[in-house]
């Protein structure tokens, strides 16, 4: 191969694709619901408290009892990630304490 060839196999870069992931056994990925407070002080981010709701994206085989979508209320302290450019956590299915249902009949 060519010396010009290899410099150009060297510089490129791998296309960044989207991948599906999906955790393994009891954790959960969630989507953390930003809460808009009204205070007057404005806060930088990393001095926000964290919010401790969110949705369900994707759940592993252990967790029988959420599905991708289910609005829940999880500890504030899980494992913080970003699956394509978008920034989840990750938690234990015991770490969650409540699911909200929309159903009256409850």
């Amino acid at each position: 191969m060519k010396e010009s060839s290899l410099a150009v196999l060297r510089n490129r870069k791998p296309k960044q694709e989207s991948k599906q992931f999906v955790p393994i056994g009891d954790w959960v990925l969630i989507r953390r619901i930003e809460q808009e407070g009204e205070g007057v002080i404005k806060l930088p981010d990393n001095a926000k408290e964290r919010s401790d709701t969110g949705i369900i994206v994707a759940a592993g085989s252990g967790t029988s009892e959420f599905s991708a979508g289910d609005e829940v209320m999880f500890t504030k302290y899980g494992m913080d990630v970003k699956v394509n450019g978008e920034k989840l956590v990750l938690v234990k299915a015991a770490e969650v304490y409540m699911k909200f249902s929309n159903d009256s009949n409850n």
